[in-house]
């Protein structure tokens, strides 16, 4: 009864149920795999050949083949038809997972997805848990769409390296893509969801860089920006602002780190909180919202033994402090409740932190600093191209002053402001001359990554 009352909450809060980590290639796969509306029977052999085998990390020189030498194989027929011995079976998989590796043809820590170049590597995955899904609606219930347009003209163009080595091993695939799909119902929470409605125009600026940037680059930025509104809408779904969080620079001051470190704590307890909301109007519906508190302390008999008695003790904490019994009973589920989503010790609170984890958000190994936000140069490379329309000339204050309004991010760019709205949510320890710092820190990253420069009179313009 908890965990039915749990994943319903989440899926109206959030339109997916976030309840495992997940990879960015199975993110994207997801959300391409929704706008292509469909994808071709999964490429068994593909994933057999290449996926699967033991012990990748130990190849040697001598197993490295070209891809002429590869497809020229007298056994690669046989090997098609599904014929081979298993060990020559391996021994081609080893080569071929060594031709496509050789340029870096993989997802970055990831072992078992081939990169995404054309609609025909696309799977029906589910590991994606929905989050692909959600995403690929938030492009189908654009007006504009041309973000949707865009990826699938890039997956149907089949003049890559990569493409062109994998598509012998793609027998009997169709030719046609099928017709971009409408909106689904999803569409409904990308209409109540402020980030959500963000990533749309973010995709729009994307697609318009799609001509400069080429076609992986364009696959790979739209991956991880898919990754980043999603983090930002699961932080913020449910209400009206976004929760500011802060960004660190390359070498950030401790006092930087921290504040960094307890925004994202903050924008935990949003998430925290949010979800409560969505729980209490789940007991309303059912009408467990106004039973009696021993009704309630019956709930603690439907949990595990982990969370039992921690529900228990909230719930009489929250009756002491004059809660109503309906209200205290959501506020010690919450816990629970969102652990129940996924497996143990898994749920949503679990989910952005891995999720930030894998976007490259924070370093991988924080120490004692805990998380904070130091974006790798990918995530900029995201940021940029989603912000910074095509051609378009932006001052270093204005691009900010965007990421805040979209996405919740600052830095210190905007002086005052930053300061005015970090400590509306309780964070006033730094002073202005730490976050202008900060701020020239960033800003020497951007100049470094070829998206800032700074002119004579002090002027700093950011483009794409």
């Amino acid at each position: 009864m908890i965990s039915t009352i749990a994943k319903d909450a989440a899926l109206k809060l959030w339109g997916f149920r976030p309840g495992r980590d997940i990879k960015i290639a199975h993110l994207t796969n997801g959300m391409l795999r929704t706008v292509c509306g469909g994808v071709p029977k999964t490429p068994k052999l593909l994933g057999e050949m290449v996926a699967t085998h033991a012990g990748r990390e130990r190849l040697s020189a001598n197993t490295r083949r070209s891809a002429a030498q590869l497809i020229g194989d007298p056994n690669f027929d046989g090997i098609l038809l599904g014929d081979s011995a298993p060990d020559l079976l391996d021994d081609l998989r080893v080569a071929l997972d060594s031709v496509l590796n050789q340029d870096g043809a993989f997802y970055a820590g990831s072992t078992s997805t081939l990169t995404l170049t054309h609609w025909h590597h696309l799977t029906n995955d589910p590991s994606d848990n929905g989050a692909g899904e959600l995403v690929g609606q938030v492009l189908l219930a654009d007006t504009d769409r041309s973000a949707a347009m865009a990826l699938r003209d890039a997956l149907s163009d089949a003049s890559d390296a990569t493409y062109r080595l994998t598509q012998p091993l793609l027998p009997n695939v169709p030719v046609q893509m099928p017709e971009m799909p409408p909106a689904s119902a999803l569409g409904d929470i990308v209409k109540a969801s402020g980030p959500l409605q963000s990533l749309q125009l973010a995709f729009r600026n994307l697609a318009g860089h799609a001509p400069l940037v080429g076609k992986q680059e364009l696959l790979t930025r739209a991956g991880r920006l898919a990754g980043l509104g999603l983090w930002v809408h699961l932080l913020n779904a449910g209400s009206n602002k976004r929760q500011p969080l802060l960004v660190c620079g390359p070498q950030p001051q401790s006092e930087i780190r921290s504040a960094s470190h307890r925004g994202i704590a903050l924008a935990q307890r949003q998430l925290r909180r949010n979800f409560g909301t969505a729980v209490f109007a789940e007991l309303k519906a059912s009408g467990m919202d106004d039973l009696s508190p021993a009704e309630y302390r019956a709930f603690a008999d439907k949990l595990n033994e982990k969370h039992r008695d921690r529900y228990l003790l909230e719930f009489e904490q929250e009756i002491d402090a004059g809660l109503k019994a309906g209200e205290a009973a959501c506020s010690a589920l919450v816990t629970p409740a969102l652990r129940s989503i996924g497996a143990e010790n898994e749920g949503a609170d679990k989910y952005v932190v891995a999720l930030g984890r894998r976007l490259g958000l924070w370093p991988r190994y924080t120490g004692r600093a805990g998380h904070h936000l130091k974006p790798v140069a990918a995530v900029y490379d995201a940021l940029v191209t989603a912000l910074v329309k095509p051609g378009e000339t932006m001052r270093y204050r204005d691009f900010w002053q965007k990421a805040a309004e979209e996405f919740g991010l600052m830095c210190g760019a905007r002086g005052n402001a930053d300061l005015e709205a970090l400590a509306l949510v309780g964070l006033r320890s730094l002073t202005p001359a730490q976050l202008a710092s900060n701020s020239r820190s960033i800003l020497q990253e951007l100049s470094r990554q070829g998206y800032a420069r700074t002119y004579a009179d002090g002027e700093a313009l950011i483009s794409a």
